[in-house]
């Protein structure tokens, strides 16, 4: 709210919650908070401009300090909600075309399989990219001769 510089008043017109269930929802002090709704949740999110599946990921990423102030990670969430949007229904379109699969391969042990995998390809396609990005800025330097 304060980002959009937006009052509790215009936040209950946009989303049409109570004013007085916003202001024990969103309570300043997180100990005075009261619960909120996945209607809620989300209806809020819609009208603050901000996508649910970035604020679920930017929230699983700001529970480590660490991560939440490295200025590498700033557009991580960003990232990680454009890769994941849509991926399911790709996923199901893609596995519809494998001759045979009647949904007994599908093993729920496989997530970190794969999540393994996605995270090591992610990690190969970033390092060659900066690689990339340090070929061509040495190619663009008038005073390097090493070439």
């Amino acid at each position: 709210m304060e980002v959009k510089q937006m009052r509790l008043r215009q936040l209950e017109l946009r989303t049409r919650i109570n004013r007085a269930r916003l202001g024990r929802i969103l309570h300043r002090d997180a100990a005075k908070r009261h619960a909120m709704t996945l209607v809620e949740f989300r209806t809020l999110l819609h009208a603050l401009d901000i996508d649910p599946v970035q604020a679920i990921i930017a929230a699983e990423l700001i529970q480590d300090p660490v991560i939440a102030n490295d200025e590498r990670f700033a557009n991580l969430a960003v990232m990680l909600s454009t890769l994941l949007k849509g991926l399911p229904q790709r996923l199901v379109g893609a596995l519809c075309e494998v001759d045979g699969m009647d949904g007994s391969e599908i093993r729920q042990e496989w997530g970190i399989y794969f999540q393994s995998a996605v995270v090591n390809r992610m990690v190969q396609e970033i390092g060659d990219i900066i690689e990339r990005r340090s070929r061509m800025s040495k190619d663009a330097d008038p005073f390097v001769f090493d070439r």
